[in-house]
């Protein structure tokens, strides 16, 4: 008899979407004049709360925000 795998084949989970999806969501709530312009964003671990990422995750929308000129770090 042959032992069962301790895995299940599963393709891997695509971070890119969870990632755009914050981008998305952080981009509209900006646009919609949740933050005023000039306001500090909330702290990464604020974020991270308010939408149930992770920091990591937080820190790429950022990143992405910051590119299209939509916010900007010091």
């Amino acid at each position: 008899m042959k032992k069962k795998e301790n895995r299940v084949p599963v393709e891997p989970f695509k971070k890119e979407n969870l990632s755009t999806g914050v981008f998305e969501k952080l981009k509209d709530l900006i646009l919609q004049g949740y933050w005023k312009p000039d306001e500090k964003l909330n702290s990464e671990n604020e974020l991270a709360k308010m939408l149930n990422v992770s920091r990591t995750i937080i820190r790429e929308a950022i990143k992405r925000l910051n590119v299209i000129e939509l916010v900007y770090t010091v």
